[in-house]
């Protein structure tokens, strides 16, 4: 995704990232900047197209598509979880220990939030899980 054409200028895009993230934030809401300085990747992601904001499910178009073994794509995109309830949150829990398995946990919480299987998020290119990573963040 190198020199990927703007589609969005900062002056709409942060704006609309701020007013997308707020609503699911408890407690104190983010400044324009600090939306700027804390979602980095997925505000290149909004402004490049490459994400398309919803209430119900925001997708993500991957840069990279994940690829089967005979070089096939098998995901090209991705759709959002916008919340993990709490029976879903002590399912993803079961078997782990959080003091030890802290990492493994939020993993599957990310993976649960896009809908897919934990090992596809191996085969992720480094933008995309970034932007996965930080919007799922939000949602957690």
């Amino acid at each position: 995704m190198k020199n990927q054409k703007e589609i969005l200028t900062d002056e709409v895009a942060i704006p609309e990232l701020r007013n997308f993230i707020n609503p699911h934030l408890v407690g104190e809401q983010l400044e324009e900047a600090e939306v700027k300085e804390n979602y980095p990747a997925v505000l290149r992601a909004l402004k490049e197209g490459k994400l398309i904001l919803s209430e119900s499910k925001p997708k993500l178009v991957l840069t990279e598509p994940v690829k089967n073994d005979a070089g096939e794509e098998v995901l090209t995109e991705v759709e959002f979880r916008t919340r993990i309830r709490p029976n879903e949150l002590a399912n993803l829990s079961k078997g782990l220990n959080l003091n030890k398995d802290s990492f493994q946990y939020a993993l599957r919480c990310t993976a649960f939030i896009i809908d897919q299987p934990s090992g596809y998020l191996n085969k992720l290119g480094k933008f995309d899980y970034t932007v996965i990573q930080q919007l799922s963040a939000v949602f957690m």
